[in-house]
């Protein structure tokens, strides 16, 4: 009977390690698609030199510029 209840806790224990161990790569996992998603590709202004994101970016048919660099 005392073997019985040893052998318990010990799958009991290696349950509870594989699954910290999932939960840890998993943590991982998401750190490493929020890092992803924080970069913005980025252009460079053809008047000023300035890099700024895409987005905020305004294209012409010269390339790209920042806002304050429109043209009329």
């Amino acid at each position: 009977m005392a073997r019985l209840i040893i052998l318990g806790l010990v799958v009991a224990a290696v349950a509870f390690v594989v699954r910290r161990l999932a939960q840890r790569a998993a943590r991982r996992r998401d750190t490493a698609a929020q890092e992803e998603k924080r970069f913005t590709p980025t252009v460079r202004c053809t008047r000023c030199g300035a890099y700024l994101d895409r987005s905020r970016a305004l294209s012409h048919a010269d390339g790209h510029t920042c806002p304050e660099h429109a043209p009329e």
